[in-house]
């Protein structure tokens, strides 16, 4: 079975009764969340950031889910099994009306939960189609099989590890401050998109960019888009700000006592100066 279905585990999906359009749509609407664009408009309530979006924009985005009563029966159902929370607001920008915001709930993160080692049950050795993934053969000594749990458990156990690595140097290179870090797995999800060489490489030009350092937060940071568009050089200060050179200047604030120069009396009486 495979595991990864638009980034969430398909063993999930199933037990929430969530199918491929599911998944598309929930996907959609969590790249919104995550987006630099200035043009989201963001509320906080209990520490949580809710966005604005409407049933009609996504039905936009994605016209093959259908109609714009599927969307929303969709959505509600993410909120109904807590994988989305929403805020509904009376009025914006001083224009009454119903709006609507979103959240992650409190499920959402069990669907990212990647299992990177996950063991899969053999191929027919006839099958052509056959990947050459780490399989769950019958082995007759326990002992492999003991010390492969072991390896996979502590991979496991390493990513919390990895994750207080990342921000260690995020806050070394002083990159926006944060009250609460992302979750494990949004820090995660950069970490095995690009690599950690190539992580530390993105968070270093976004610490050198004063856009980055005037505008992001640190989830807009851990965002693997703005990853990829760090690395490509998109946040660069057009007009970087030169070091000053050091110059050496005269010290003038002394006390020493010059005597006038008399070599020129003669030429100042001539020229009428004295």
């Amino acid at each position: 079975m495979k595991y990864n279905i638009c980034g969430y585990s398909q063993a999930v999906l199933l037990k929430y009764n969530l199918d491929c359009n599911d998944a598309v749509l929930l996907r959609t609407v969590m790249d919104i969340y995550t987006s630099s664009s200035d043009k989201i408009d963001y509320i906080i309530r209990e520490n949580d950031k809710f966005m604005w979006l409407t049933y009609g924009y996504i039905s936009e985005q994605l016209q093959l889910l259908g109609s714009v009563r599927t969307v929303q029966r969709k959505i509600d159902n993410f909120i109904d099994k807590k994988i989305l929370k929403k805020v509904i607001l009376n009025s914006k920008n001083k224009r009454a009306g119903k709006y609507m915001y979103l959240a992650p709930g409190e499920n959402y993160s069990e669907l990212c939960e990647y299992d990177f080692y996950k063991v899969t049950d053999c191929h027919d050795p006839c099958d052509k189609t056959a990947l050459d993934h780490m399989t769950n053969c019958h082995i007759k000594d326990s002992s492999i099989t003991d010390y492969s749990n072991k390896i996979i458990n502590k991979k496991r156990e390493s990513v919390p590890h990895m994750v207080n690595l990342i921000l260690e140097k995020y806050n070394e290179l002083n990159l926006p401050s944060y009250v609460r870090p992302p979750k494990n797995y949004t820090i995660m999800d950069c970490y095995n998109s690009y690599g950690i060489a190539d992580l530390y490489k993105a968070l270093k030009m976004m610490s050198e960019s004063s856009y980055v350092m005037k505008n992001f937060s640190i989830d807009m940071i851990f965002n693997t888009d703005n990853i990829r568009k760090a690395l490509n050089g998109s946040f660069k200060d057009k007009f970087p700000v030169k070091p000053k050179e050091n110059r050496e200047y005269l010290n003038v604030s002394n006390n020493k006592v010059y005597e006038p120069n008399k070599d020129n009396e003669e030429l100042y009486k001539i020229l009428g100066l004295r």
